[in-house]
């Protein structure tokens, strides 16, 4: 029952794994002439998404498990599936720069409050990016291996080497064609 314009939103919106804020919405949604919350305003008076607070206080909107399934079939079925995860994966990187910045000093704090919130997110970009399998593109890899960068500052500082190490082993394994399918786990359903 919606209109074109808030299906296609509704659909690119189903990528995210957790809370995202305005930010991202207009990153993904692809609407640089609108107000990110103009832009989602229908699918919350739907009750397609919801609004929840951030941990700043700030906006930020959340979907349902299920609507968030059906939003991914909806992506898949019109063809932008592989489109719209990579501009979600880079979205993380961009997110997972900032935070890598914010680590060190006062602003410490406010950094781990995000990485509470873009931690799923980041972690299925990773996930679908360090992928071996024929959709794959050179770029998706790409866009994996500088999600590593930012990322690796936080898993160091805030002692989670293992899973640091985890995802640097993937993309080695990725790099030198030894990734299979077995190795890789199925975060899209998050």
């Amino acid at each position: 029952l919606l209109d074109p314009s808030d299906q296609q939103v509704f659909r690119r919106l189903g990528v995210f794994s957790s809370r995202f804020d305005l930010a991202a919405v207009a990153q993904l949604a692809n609407t640089p002439d609108q107000d990110p919350l103009d832009v989602v305003a229908h699918l919350i008076d739907v009750s397609l998404v919801e609004i929840v607070e951030g941990p700043d206080g700030e906006p930020m909107i959340w979907l349902l498990d299920t609507v968030r399934r059906f939003a991914r079939d909806q992506l898949r079925e019109a063809g932008e599936y592989e489109q719209t995860r990579l501009a979600h994966a880079r979205w993380c990187v961009q997110v997972a720069q900032q935070i890598s910045g914010l680590l060190h000093g006062p602003t410490a704090v406010s950094a781990l409050d995000r990485m509470d919130v873009v931690g799923q997110d980041i972690a299925s970009a990773l996930d679908w990016c360090l992928q071996e399998s024929p959709e794959a593109t050179r770029e998706r890899h790409e866009t994996g291996f500088a999600l590593l960068e930012p990322m690796d500052r936080y898993w160091y500082r805030f002692g989670h080497i293992v899973e640091g190490r985890s995802w640097h082993d993937r993309a080695l394994a990725l790099l030198s064609g030894e990734a299979t399918a077995d190795s890789s786990t199925v975060v899209d359903a998050l």
